[in-house]
């Protein structure tokens, strides 16, 4: 058993039915109804595997995101962001931030920028690191809850972020384009994961990434 393996089992967060008791006991109640008939229509296929709330302070947007484990991806018009769990030698790549710890680094796709090329800039911006090996996850459905923001130029109230699973060339960990949001970025052994109060998403992918729910992009 590898030590991931071993972390999951001792955790207890590896079973679809606990995520799905423990994160998101009536989520459901806080979607309402999507605003594009192609997204329900696509979304009717899926059930989620854990849903959390998101308040972005900065700009006063509150949100419902929701995790799906899928080889499929959601229609790309809706595609805002591209983020990964990050592996290297027993340990995964942690963010620290001004909202607190996540494993779910990564950011919005610039004009022009494939999904994976967007995904390896993300990664090297907010954390100094190189990937490789990636495999896609699954897919978040984000829903705003909140008043569209003035100039608000992505898509709402709906739309999704691509998740995948990848490891790192190197443990060495160093954000290149520091920000005021972001405070660290370091490879934190797996077995401290349990120490760290991980948000439903953060577990529901960890989950998803060590039971080899994953498949090869296909997006090169």
């Amino acid at each position: 058993m590898s030590s991931v393996d071993t972390f999951i089992s001792s955790v207890g967060f590896s079973d679809p039915a606990y995520l799905a008791e423990r994160d998101f006991t009536h989520g459901e109640n806080m979607l309402r109804e999507s605003s594009s008939p192609a997204i329900a229509a696509f979304l009717s296929n899926y059930t989620a595997v854990a849903i959390e709330r998101m308040d972005w302070r900065s700009v006063k947007i509150k949100l419902v995101a929701s995790a799906y484990v899928t080889h499929d991806l959601p229609p790309p018009d809706y595609i805002t962001s591209v983020r990964a769990l990050v592996f290297h030698n027993g340990s995964i790549l942690l963010m620290r931030n001004k909202d607190g710890a996540r494993i779910l680094p990564g950011g919005r796709l610039e004009p022009g920028e494939t999904l994976l090329d967007a995904l390896r800039r993300e990664i090297r911006e907010e954390a100094g690191v190189r990937i490789r090996d990636i495999h896609r996850l699954g897919f978040v459905h984000l829903q705003h809850q909140t008043p569209k923001p003035p100039q608000y130029a992505y898509p709402y109230p709906d739309f999704f972020w691509l998740v995948f699973r990848a490891h790192a060339h190197s443990k060495r960990a160093r954000p290149q384009e520091p920000d005021d949001y972001q405070i660290s970025a370091e490879f934190v052994p797996l077995a401290k994961l349990g120490s760290l109060k991980l948000r439903p998403l953060d577990r529901a992918y960890f989950a998803a990434a060590t039971q080899g729910q994953t498949r090869n992009t296909g997006l090169d």
